[in-house]
C-alpha cells in the first residue's frame, strides 16, 4: 500500500495549501503491483479477501500459477500463489461461493461433493492452512444440492442460498441458516422457503437479508426473483419490489444508504424498462432517480458499490447504452455510463466475480484470458478511485480532508517514527498546526 505522508510544519503547510494530491493512478486501470504470472487455467467464479490482504479465489480449475490448485487457491497480497495454503486434494469440483470468518478459517460452498477426500455436501469449512476442518464443522447432515451464497452473520452463524431443497433429512427449500459448527439452525423459518435456487444473499446491518434468484415465491407469498428476510427467516413485507423483475438475480449490493442494487437477466421491473440493472428503495419498490438506459446487452452477474456512490458491474455483455464496453463497466450513481472507467479495451470474456478491497482496488475474475491487451487468466486487479488529499489553512487551524472513507489519518513525531491512528481518524480532520513538526499519512483501515 502507497502511504501518503507529509509535514504539518507551518512553512511545508503553506507549500501544499495550492495543490490536492492523488495516492494512484487512473481508477480501472491494471494493478502494476499485482503480478498473477501464468494465473488460473480455468474460470474465476468467486473471491474474497481476509483481514491479512491475502485473496481467496474459486472456481473452475486445477493449476494456479503452474501449481496444482483444485477449485480454490489463495494469494498473496501481491497476487503470487500462497504456498502456505495447501489444501490436500481439496474439493472435487466447483467452488462457486466463499466467506471467511473470524478466526481466519473459510467457509466454501459449490457443486463439490468432497473436499480432501472427506464427504462434504456442497458445503465444507477449510483451516486456516486450507485443509478440511473435519473436527469443528458438523457436515454429517448435509445439503442435497448446490451452495451458491454464503454470508456469514456478527453472531458467527451461517446464512447459505442455493439450488438445495433439504438440509439432511430436513426441508429448506433453497435458503437457510446453519449455527456456527454447521448444525442447522431450526429457529430460522425456512420450512416453506423459496420455490427456486436462490444466487445470492447478502447481509443488512440491522441482520435482515436479501435474496435474489430464480424464485417467484419466498414462504408462500409471490415475490419475483429478489426478496428480504427478517432476522427469524420470515419473510419482510416491508420489503416488496411489487412485480418486481421479470427475470432472474445473480447479484445484490447494499448502498450505505439502504438503497440495493441488483443485477441479473431481467428487463423490466415492476413494469418499467430496466435491462439487467437495477436500483431499489429502501421499502423495494423501483429508484426511479437510477437510470442506466438502455443497459447492458447481456447478464450481469457480479457489483461492486465504490467509495463515489459508481457502481461497477461485470457480467456478459459487450455493449452498455449503446456504448461498446465489454463484460466490465462503471455506472454513475445515477445509472449513466461512467465512460471514464480504465482506458483500453477491458477484459476480453465473461466477468463473474467483482470485489471491492479496503483500500478501493477490485479485484475481478472470470473467463477472461485478457484485460486492456495484456495476458491475465482468469484473475487481476484493477486500480480503484484516486483517493484526493486536500489541505487547506484556516487561520491557525489546519484541516485535511480525502474523498475515501476506506481510508485513515495517522501522524507520528518524524518520518521513521511509529504512525499511530489520530483520535479522530476520519475525514475531515481540523487541528491546530501543531509544534514541533508532526507528519500525517492516510492508510487504508484494516
Amino acid at each position: 500500500m502507497k502511504f501518503h505522508t507529509f509535514s504539518s510544519s507551518p512553512f511545508l503547510l503553506a507549500l501544499l495549501l495550492l495543490a490536492s494530491e492523488t495516492l494512484y493512478a487512473a481508477s480501472g486501470d491494471l494493478d502494476p503491483t499485482f503480478v498473477i504470472g501464468l494465473g488460473a487455467n480455468g474460470r474465476v467464479k468467486c473471491l474474497a479477501l481476509q483481514a491479512d490482504g491475502k485473496i481467496l479465489i474459486g472456481g473452475h480449475f486445477t493449476v494456479v500459477n503452474g501449481t496444482n490448485r483444485n477449485y480454490i487457491a489463495r494469494l498473496n497480497a501481491d497476487g503470487e500463489l500462497d504456498d502456505t495454503f495447501s489444501p490436500l486434494f481439496g474439493p472435487d469440483y466447483d467452488v462457486d461461493s466463499i466467506a471467511v470468518q473470524a478466526d481466519g478459517t473459510m467457509l466454501i460452498g459449490g457443486e463439490f461433493i468432497h473436499v480432501d477426500g472427506y464427504d462434504r455436501g456442497y458445503i465444507a469449512r477449510l483451516k486456516t492452512d486450507g485443509r478440511v476442518d473435519n473436527n469443528s464443522f458438523n457436515i454429517s447432515h448435509q445439503a442435497n444440492g448446490s451452495v451458491t451464497a454464503i454470508a456469514v452473520q456478527t453472531d458467527g452463524k451461517i446464512v447459505v442460498g442455493g439450488s438445495f431443497t433439504g438440509y439432511g433429512f430436513v426441508s429448506c427449500p433453497y435458503v437457510a441458516r446453519l449455527e456456527t459448527n454447521g448444525t442447522l439452525d431450526f429457529g430460522f423459518s425456512t420450512n416453506v422457503g423459496a420455490n427456486a435456487a436462490v444466487n445470492t444473499v447478502v447481509l443488512q446491518p440491522d441482520g435482515r437479508m436479501l435474496l435474489g434468484g430464480y424464485f417467484t415465491q419466498v414462504n408462500g407469498t409471490n415475490r419475483n426473483y429478489v426478496a428480504r428476510l427478517d432476522v427469524n427467516g420470515n419473510l419482510d413485507d416491508t420489503f416488496n419490489a411489487g412485480a418486481g423483475p421479470n427475470g432472474p438475480v445473480f447479484a445484490l449490493a447494499l448502498q450505505p444508504d439502504g438503497k440495493v442494487v441488483l443485477g441479473g437477466g431481467f428487463t423490466m421491473i415492476n413494469g418499467t424498462n430496466r435491462k439487467s440493472v437495477a436500483r431499489l428503495n429502501v421499502n423495494g419498490s423501483l429508484d426511479a432517480s437510477f437510470d442506466p438506459g438502455t443497459g447492458p446487452d447481456g447478464w450481469i452477474f457480479s457489483l461492486a458499490i465504490q467509495p463515489s456512490g459508481q457502481i461497477v458491474i461485470g457480467g456478459t455483455f459487450s455493449y452498455v447504452d449503446g456504448t461498446n464496453q465489454y463484460y466490465l463497466a462503471r455506472l454513475n450513481a445515477d445509472g449513466g455510463l461512467d465512460d471514464g472507467f480504465f482506458s483500453g479495451e477491458g477484459p476480453n470474456s465473461y466477468v463473474y466475480s467483482l470485489f471491492k478491497a479496503k483500500d478501493g482496488k477490485l479485484l475481478v475474475g472470470g473467463e477472461f484470458t485478457q484485460v486492456n491487451g495484456t495476458s491475465r487468466n482468469h484473475y487481476t486487479r484493477l486500480l480503484g478511485d484516486p483517493v484526493t488529499l486536500k489541505i487547506e489553512s484556516r487561520g491557525p487551524k489546519m484541516v485535511i480532508t480525502w474523498t475515501d472513507p476506506a481510508f485513515v489519518l495517522q501522524s507520528a513525531p518524524s518520518l521513521t517514527g511509529l504512525f499511530t491512528n489520530m483520535e479522530s481518524p476520519n475525514s475531515p480532520y481540523t487541528n491546530s498546526v501543531p509544534s514541533p513538526v508532526q507528519y500525517f499519512r492516510l492508510k487504508a483501515k484494516n
